[in-house]
């Protein structure tokens, strides 16, 4: 009995979410049958006495295209869902993309708006240094300019 567990243990399952389903087409066939039969029977009891060949020929010959059409209708249904969920996903799967990449941009735009911000600011402070270095430069050249003119007094003075 061991043997056998593991044996079947060791088979590969199949998921029978994702395996194709005939069960609605036989369904569809089987109804579509019995209502054939159903038709003949009362049509049967209903004219006992007379011929009803022509009529039960009628019902079997209408009865065979119209359970193909139902068939095809079924198919194309099953295969419009399968289409639309594949498209679903993927425009579930682009929409998610394009955010992906307007995010990536918008954090780019944000970076480079802050880079430009901060070289501004070193800009401005650069300014603020060399206008303060100028004013110094000015200050020592007033200085300079006023210990001259006062050695030049001092000198007409001796």
């Amino acid at each position: 009995m061991d043997d056998k567990n593991t044996e079947l243990a060791e088979l590969p399952m199949v998921d029978l979410s994702k395996t194709a389903s005939n069960i609605p087409y036989v369904v569809a066939v089987v109804l579509m049958t019995l209502l054939a039969l159903s038709a003949i029977v009362a049509i049967t009891v209903m004219r006992p006495t007379q011929d009803n060949t022509a009529i039960m020929a009628l019902i079997i010959s209408a009865t065979a295209p119209t359970t193909l059409a139902l068939l095809a209708f079924m198919k194309a249904q099953e295969t419009h869902l399968s289409v639309n969920s594949r498209l679903n996903d993927f425009m579930r799967t682009a929409s998610e993309l394009a955010r992906a990449k307007g995010i990536a941009h918008g954090q780019a735009l944000e970076r480079s708006k802050q880079s430009a911000l901060d070289e501004a600011r070193l800009v401005a402070d650069d300014k603020v240094a060399d206008r303060a270095d100028l004013r110094e430069s000015v200050r020592q050249e007033a200085r300079v300019v006023a210990l001259d003119k006062q050695q030049a007094r001092d000198d007409l003075k001796r």
